[in-house]
């Protein structure tokens, strides 16, 4: 809707400047970061229960090994990645393929977002719907 109705602002006032408020940049920022989470968390969950992770680096490599012509690009289009993944893969050492699944503890990072974490968190468990 706000991009209908911006294109629509652009059209009929082109020389006009608009502005969008803080609260509503926050707000899709959130809803943004919201489905992202959403999606690499299951993404995540799926890949540890299953070793996924590991199978597709072997996977990577079985594939390396027997082409002809060695090519990243060949890898990247077959399994859909990047190249700098796919070279990561491909010179990985069998002991670094077998912690892939391991959980690693890190670091907390500090962050820009660190200030509205608490904000986030309760919209998060109150389950604020944000539209555009």
């Amino acid at each position: 809707m706000a991009s209908a109705y911006a294109s629509a602002i652009n059209e009929i006032l082109p020389d006009c400047v608009q502005v969008a408020d803080s609260f509503h940049l926050l707000q899709n920022l959130l809803d943004r970061l919201k489905d992202i989470l959403r999606k690499n968390c299951r993404i995540i969950k799926e890949q540890r229960k299953t070793g996924k992770k590991q199978e597709l680096v072997r996977n990577i490599r079985n594939r390396w090994q027997h082409l002809e012509n060695r090519k990243y690009a060949m890898i990247v289009e077959e399994f859909e990645g990047s190249v700098a993944s796919a070279r990561k893969y491909i010179l990985m050492t069998d002991e670094e393929v077998e912690k892939l699944d391991e959980i690693k503890k890190c670091q907390k990072r500090v962050t820009q977002a660190d200030g509205y974490i608490n904000m986030i968190y309760k919209m998060l468990r109150d389950g604020v719907r944000m539209t555009l």
